[in-house]
């Protein structure tokens, strides 16, 4: 039974060894999107042999697996260290090994697939097969995982599908993938139109704001534009431009030689309230407050 609600994640295909006979020693947690298989405790035998099968799994060796094979090519194992195999990617152990013991997740494919469709703009996910080290939050939505699928609580169901795309998310983020590459070639290149704006907004900061203009000369649409620009200034284009402004106010405000409402003017502001609004909140003090500093 438990092997045939494993299906729709694990595929058809057998695995290195049989979970109806190791119960006792494989630990499963699953949904209808992920099984978690552990091995941590007690071990099981993994023999010469190789498999593939429909989802992505995230496997970690800890004990006696020395090598493991992924098609054609030869990794030695780095203990408590996770390495991608990819959907359909034919992989296993390249000897016989005794009680290994170990770790790791499938995902399902198609909802790795939509992820990265709706992050990157492109479904098909090809992650690299390095050796990596995940971090403490993939770590501790593993453990939510579990914990939930063994208290099985009412709602259970909903929190497991959230914490499998909280899991899914995270690991494109943060392991090496095809779409990851695209999407940071994408950013880089993009950096010189980036700065070019970040110039204009300096040198135009008193003419009246247009984001249609600004992504213009980004070359640019204003979604895309706005995306990228956040990305590497860690503001909108907008709260950029208000921040220059306010930075150009205080230094008026310190010259002393200007009021106040000339000041709002000068810096492109055509509201003294909103001004002195906006000053406060950003500077923590009135701007006739500041002037007398």
């Amino acid at each position: 039974m438990m092997e045939q609600q494993l299906t729709k994640i694990l595929g058809a295909v057998p695995f290195p060894f049989s979970i109806s006979d190791q119960e006792k020693t494989v630990h499963v947690y699953y949904n209808s999107s992920m099984a978690v298989m552990d091995t941590r405790q007690e071990g099981v035998d993994f023999p010469l042999d190789s498999h593939e099968h429909a989802s992505y799994e995230f496997f970690m060796p800890i004990s006696s697996l020395a090598v493991i094979k992924l098609e054609e090519d030869i990794f030695p194992a780095e203990f408590c260290k996770v390495i991608p195999i990819n959907a359909e990617q034919t992989h296993g152990s390249a000897g016989y090994y005794k009680n290994c013991r170990c770790f790791g997740w499938h995902i399902d494919a198609d909802l790795i697939k939509s992820l990265a469709g709706s992050m990157y703009g492109k479904p098909q996910v090809t992650f690299s097969n390095d050796f990596i080290r995940v971090g403490k939050e993939v770590n501790l939505l593993l453990r939510w995982f579990m914990e939930e699928c063994k208290n099985k609580q009412a709602g259970s169901c909903f929190i497991l599908d959230a914490l499998v795309t909280q899991l899914t998310i995270t690991l494109l983020r943060q392991v090496k993938n095809s779409c990851s590459y695209m999407a940071e070639k994408k950013v880089l290149s993009a950096k010189p139109n980036i700065e070019r704006t970040i110039e204009y907004l300096h040198d135009s900061y008193r003419s009246h704001y247009s984001l249609q203009d600004v992504a213009r000369i980004a070359n640019m649409s204003p979604y895309h534009f706005i995306r990228l620009f956040k990305n590497q200034t860690g503001k909108t284009p907008y709260a950029y431009l208000l921040d220059i402004k306010i930075e150009r106010a205080k230094e008026l405000l310190r010259s002393k030689k200007y009021t106040v409402t000339e000041v709002c003017f000068l810096c492109g502001f055509n509201n003294v309230s909103h001004f002195a609004t906006l000053f406060k909140r950003k500077v923590g003090v009135s701007p006739s407050e500041y002037s007398r500093l």
